[in-house]
């Protein structure tokens, strides 16, 4: 018998509160009916006496909340696995979060070697655009925005460091150039993404095209 783990964050710690179980670790809550169909998957086992009847309404916003949570404090901790873990998570419930699109192809660039460089700073410059258009259609306030970006600026700008941190470490003179050239391009592609989406947002754009 396996006991019942917590899809969200793998803690076993789960407890029936209020008609409802509750991870003790992150938080998330499960209905009646999930734990009936984890229980149908596989054996569990749980600890105590629990009556599993009747249907309790998850409110999936309050899931979708936690992973958020999860996902950004995955993100400040540089935890590359979790956050490329929870983000697919909100992806799959909230595919127009520009969060969501943008760090899951940003966390997966993070992974990079020497020989994808150039397909990851590729990948990760062909997002911007609609990174861009997600941020604008589902955050309205101006200040927000700003502070989003700049965010975003700051993160590339971050990826763009590593990057050309690595490259000073190759002894072919043409290879540490054209790693650094292929960093470097994607704060100028940032900052064209923005003025090209965001025409009103052109001293953001030029904030990028400094950072290179």
């Amino acid at each position: 018998m396996k006991k019942l783990v917590c899809e969200m964050c793998g803690g076993a710690d789960l407890v029936k509160q209020d008609g409802v179980f509750v991870c003790q670790n992150c938080g998330t809550k499960y209905s009646v009916e999930e734990v009936r169909k984890m229980m149908m998957e596989g054996s569990v086992s749980i600890e105590g006496t629990v009556a599993v009847e009747g249907t309790v309404k998850v409110d999936k916003s309050e899931e979708l909340k936690k992973l958020y949570t999860l996902a950004r404090r995955a993100k400040e901790a540089d935890n590359t696995e979790n956050a490329v873990r929870y983000y697919t998570q909100i992806e799959m419930q909230d595919p127009d979060s520009w969060e969501a699109y943008f760090y899951l192809i940003y966390f997966k660039a993070r992974t990079t070697t020497i020989g994808e460089i150039h397909k990851d700073c590729k990948n990760l410059s062909n997002c911007f655009s609609t990174t861009c258009n997600l941020l604008m259609s589902s955050v309205h306030d101006p200040e927000n925005q700003r502070v989003i970006l700049r965010q975003i600026i700051k993160d590339v700008r971050d990826f763009v460091d590593i990057i050309i941190s690595t490259a000073k470490s190759l002894s072919d003179i043409k290879d540490k150039m054209c790693y650094q050239a292929s960093a470097l391009n994607m704060m100028e592609s940032l900052g064209d993404s923005i003025l090209k989406s965001i025409p009103a947002y052109a001293d953001i754009a030029l904030e990028a095209w400094k950072s290179e």
